[in-house]
């Protein structure tokens, strides 16, 4: 990125912890994390749904819970490097819950579909 950009990750509620067992957690703690460390934990993640044990070990069964939690805590990582904020450089993530788009649509009644901000609504909230 250019000295004064900015970057912003779209990861939708999904990517909080708060999708996540309780036990898995600390691997998340923010003085943990480093890029490294979530390559290794994606790996883990990978090896135990390969196995077979991943929701036995307190991993959600869809994939897009951990896929955003990894997201998030890889901006969350990369926000630890204080070169990024020298160069005024600004990383962010955002989970801005449920968003209307067409892969979003089974998640939906349509009651609730009609409602639902699309894209460029839910940006500007």
């Amino acid at each position: 990125l250019n000295p004064g950009g900015r970057f912003c990750s779209i990861a939708s509620s999904f990517g909080s912890l708060k999708k996540l067992d309780q036990s898995l957690h600390p691997a998340f703690e923010i003085e943990k994390l480093t890029l490294d460390k979530i390559d290794q934990l994606t790996n883990d993640y990978t090896a135990k749904v390969k196995a077979g044990t991943a929701t036995a070990e307190g991993w959600p069964e869809w994939i897009n819970v951990p896929s955003k939690v990894f997201q998030v805590a890889a901006i969350k990582a990369l926000a630890q490097d204080p070169s990024w904020a020298q160069k005024g450089i600004a990383l962010n993530s955002a989970c801005p819950g449920l968003v209307k788009t067409e892969a979003s649509k089974p998640w939906f009644d349509e009651e609730s579909w009609n409602k639902a901000k699309g894209p460029l609504e839910a940006g500007e909230t």
